[in-house]
């Protein structure tokens, strides 16, 4: 690292050098064209961690010694806690001590030249009488941390730092970087801050007796009932500044006695007439840019700005604006590179999902998986070289997509993967038209996802038929990228159960790539109903008991003639939407009506066009929904089921009933088939008689109707 800022996006669980024998050497990256690209040694972690107690001690003594280079080639990114260490009068030039944790360490007097202290804790941490020159503090935080009487800090940076209570008195802080800093209630007497970068600092409740502004770039300055005497703004960039309640002063004349007097005149006397009075100290605004200055007059009669200038602004490019650096997340456990609030957020919609419940479960697991490995690496443990790729098997509908994108931001979150975002794709998306093409069109995608998730959809229609060439083409690439990148990358793989099988057979090593597999169970009739209440909650419809009892028996009907092609929550989504322009005819010309545009009545449940039947058709009073409740059973017939909470379940008899009632005959069934197969001929007869006629493109026939958007993609070039 050599002196050089820890990333704070850096991943936490790569490999990075081999901690044992046979561990594998980092791995290049893949190009657009599948060729290997050279990795930066960057990328990858150290193998250990700094709270492994040996490697601990091993630190604070290279500290001690001032071994600067080692300490840094030695230290990972991690936190490392030096509380209360006495580093005072070492030359630490370039140490990298970004995310420690330098609550009350003692480096009064240090050379620490060039020294790196992003997002440090330097609560009551004494920086006094340090050289600071090229120092970086962006995003620090401390409570009374001293930087008293500072030898020399050009080009110190402080952006973004929180320094509450700090005592800065009697530094020389000239040319130093305050940007976005919060300097709130510090002590700054007797500071200089000549020509500093001081944009959008905040100094409420500051003391500022006898401090140095000159030509300070202060543009934006919070000085909210900052105090002081004989402060040096002179030439400082003031531009819309806010000064209010600050009461700033100049020194009265000293009180002389007569004697003193005397000899004073005695002096002017003999002084030649064209010499200067000395001045006496005071504040002054004199020739600063104060233009937008927000202030009520400083407490005190006379005009402090006068002698400023009020009614122009600096030239142009004279200060440049500086933006303010992204906030920083908070930190899981101190570790950089996690992220606590977006891993709570998706945590939190994970577990809101309707139904699941083994499905959190093992996510809840694989979670645990990461962290137990960054716990091992606390202990010095070897590096588990964690692999997430999972397959996810269930039939449409049933919330895959969403967990695999859910999936992605937790391991971002927790420092497994740096970006994690999902690149979802289809066949279509990486298999070509013409011999060649598939495998960089594969390794293109599988570089965007690189960081992130690689999500293949009905992943099983790369394995559908054994002369199926670039489907296995296709799979023939997956496969050992997803071991080379298994540290930057995770596969999840998503189909319906039964034709998953042929899949994960049809290479010898997609198998054994797989780490986990998540089994995605159809809804039940009563969680497909809480999520029309969701859906129908998001466009804030009002809904009646007799409503979601339609919609119950709709989708259980619905379950019975569509088998393994129910769509799940697919089906709820277009229900909701056929419901909405049900509503829409029903209300027309009657808006006015109170309550109309967000009011879905039972009629508008759309029987007639989703099961080609009438609501009237429907024994209602033969049917009862259940659940427990505190321990007991409770019934409901379509009137009386409950709006609020989980959704009842149809009992056994009434599924049993309707089933009977409604499900497709046998007839039926081979009359859709006969149907399905005939589309299929004739889609047959196109191809060939397309080739017949001389064109030169090529496509299986398919084996299925389910996706249209599985026909052969065009050439690339």
């Amino acid at each position: 690292m050599n002196g050089a800022a820890a990333d704070p996006h850096t991943n936490l669980f790569k490999p990075g050098e081999p901690s044992s024998p046979g561990a594998l050497p980092p791995v290049p990256a893949i190009s657009e064209n599948g060729s290997a690209v050279p990795p930066s040694q960057s990328d990858f972690e150290r193998a250990v961690s700094a709270n492994s107690t040996e490697l601990q001690h091993k630190l604070r003594e290279l500290l001690l010694s001032g071994d600067v280079q080692q300490f840094n080639s030695l230290r990972p990114s991690t936190s490392i806690d030096l509380t209360g260490i006495d580093l005072s009068h070492r030359d630490l030039k370039g140490i990298n001590l970004a995310h420690c944790n330098l609550t009350r360490a003692n480096l009064i007097g240090c050379n620490l030249e060039g020294a790196h202290f992003e997002s440090a804790t330097v609560d009551q941490a004494d920086f006094s009488k340090t050289f600071l020159n090229q120092a970086h503090f962006e995003h620090a935080k401390g409570n009374h941390v001293i930087f008293r009487q500072v030898q020399r800090a050009d080009g110190c940076d402080f952006t973004a730092a929180v320094l509450s209570r700090a005592e800065l008195a009697g530094g020389n802080f000239d040319y130093a970087i305050f940007n976005h800093a919060t300097l709130n209630h510090a002590t700054l007497v007797d500071g200089s801050f000549i020509q500093a970068q001081m944009q959008n600092v905040v100094l409420i409740g500051t003391m500022l007796d006898r401090a140095k502004f000159h030509k300070a770039d202060m543009y934006r300055a919070r000085m909210f009932q900052a105090l002081g005497v004989d402060i040096d703004f002179t030439e400082a960039h003031l531009v819309e500044a806010n000064t209010m309640r600050a009461v700033f002063r100049s020194s009265p004349p000293p009180q002389k006695s007569e004697e003193e007097k005397q000899q004073e005149r005695t002096k002017a006397a003999q002084q030649t007439k064209t010499a200067p009075a000395p001045e006496l100290p005071k504040t002054s605004f004199k020739g600063a840019w104060v233009k937008g200055l927000k202030e009520d007059g400083f407490g005190v009669k006379e005009d402090l700005l006068q002698d400023a200038i009020k009614d122009k602004l600096p030239p142009p490019n004279s200060y440049p604006i500086k933006p303010k650096p992204e906030e920083l997340p908070v930190l899981m456990d101190g570790v950089p590179g996690t992220n606590l609030e977006m891993y709570q957020k998706a945590y939190q919609e994970l577990h809101e999902l309707i139904g699941l419940k083994n499905v959190k479960s093992l996510v809840e697991e694989i979670m645990e998986v990461v962290k137990l490995n960054y716990a091992r690496k606390l202990e010095g443990l070897p590096d588990l070289n964690i692999t997430v790729h999972i397959c996810m098997i269930g039939s449409p509908g049933v919330g895959k997509t969403t967990v695999a994108r859910l999936i992605g931001r937790l391991l971002c979150a927790s420092g497994f993967l740096k970006k994690g975002h999902t690149i979802e794709v289809k066949r279509n998306d990486i298999v070509a038209e013409y011999a060649g093409q598939t495998a960089p069109l594969t390794n293109k995608k599988m570089l965007e996802a690189l960081d992130g998730v690689f999500f293949l959809d009905e992943a099983y229609s790369l394995a559908r038929d054994n002369n199926d060439a670039y489907g296995r083409e296709s799979i023939d690439t997956i496969v050992p990228n997803l071991y080379n990148y298994r540290d930057r990358m995770v596969g999840i793989f998503a189909g319906y159960p039964k034709e998953m099988i042929p899949f994960l057979e049809s290479n010898s090593g997609l198998k054994s790539r797989i780490s986990f597999v998540i089994n995605f169970e159809d809804y039940s009739n009563g969680q497909l109903i809480d999520i029309m209440k969701l859906q129908m909650g998001r466009y804030k419809f009002s809904y009646s008991s007799e409503v979601l009892s339609a919609g119950s028996v709709l989708m259980e009907i619905l379950k019975a003639r569509e088998g393994i092609h129910f769509g799940n929550g697919r089906h709820v989504e277009q229900a909701v939407q056929q419901a909405t322009m049900r509503m829409a005819v029903r209300i027309k010309g009657r808006y006015d009506q109170p309550g109309a545009k967000s009011t879905i009545a039972p009629e508008d449940m759309p029987y007639e066009r989703m099961i080609s039947m009438s609501q009237s058709q429907v024994p209602w009073s033969e049917l009862r929904w259940e659940r427990e409740e505190n321990g007991e059973r409770k019934i409901y017939d379509y009137k009386t089921v409950p709006v609020q909470g989980d959704f009842p379940e149809l009992n056994a008899e009434s599924k049993e009933l309707l089933r009977t009632k409604f499900a497709p005959t046998t007839a039926e069934i081979e009359e859709q088939g006969q149907l399905e197969e005939g589309l299929r001929e004739v889609l047959r007869e196109t191809i060939e008689r397309h080739q017949a006629d001389g064109g030169t493109e090529t496509a299986a026939a398919p084996n299925s109707l389910e996706q249209p958007d599985q026909a052969p993609s065009a050439p690339i070039h």
